[in-house]
């Protein structure tokens, strides 16, 4: 079995493992214990990917700009609104410094950036990178910490909800059907 991007992207940096969020408590199990290199891989890794499965077309941006190969994912393209303060609340969660969080969230846009490309092909458009991350939204929510309040800061609080951390057989079939509704005609 493939392994998800979350591990990939964790496996490529050599990084800690993470855990999933129980949806009951709406926390981490055993978050006290992490070191803050644990709680800024736990923060950072589902972020980066959930901001680049929200990447929107901006109307004023000409469309080729997106569909283009060659341009890379950058902070302001993965998080267009409040990404300071995105920064700000992993670097709380985490217990780390706010230049420690934002050169460690750039790290992990670089490395999850490689690891899709290296799925799809160089040539790939930012779109086609989105749409690739899109299919593994409902696995990045069971690792995103809600502390971080980052489906608010995006500009979306229903990505905060902790239904979609749920699993079981009900939850597996309405995540399999939310995937195949968010993705891209």
């Amino acid at each position: 079995m493939k392994d998800s991007l979350i591990q990939q992207i964790i496996a490529e940096l050599a990084l800690p493992e993470i855990s999933k969020v129980d949806p009951n408590l709406q926390q981490v199990p055993d978050i006290e214990d992490y070191t803050i290199l644990q709680k800024l891989t736990q923060a950072s890794v589902p972020a980066v990917l959930l901001g680049i499965a929200n990447i929107t077309i901006d109307e004023n941006e000409e469309p080729e700009k997106h569909n283009a190969a060659g341009r890379s994912l950058d902070m302001q393209l993965i998080f267009p609104q409040n990404y300071n303060q995105i920064v700000d609340s992993v670097a709380e969660y985490a217990g780390a410094s706010v230049q420690e969080a934002r050169s460690f969230l750039e790290q992990i846009a670089a490395t999850a950036e490689s690891v899709v490309l290296e799925h799809l092909g160089t040539d790939a458009s930012i779109l086609q990178m989105r749409d690739h991350v899109i299919g593994e939204k409902h696995k990045i929510f069971f690792y995103l910490p809600p502390q971080l309040h980052i489906g608010a800061l995006m500009g979306d609080p229903s990505q905060d909800d902790r239904t979609k951390k749920m699993e079981g057989p009900f939850s597996n079939i309405v995540h399999k059907i939310e995937d195949s509704l968010s993705k891209p005609e």
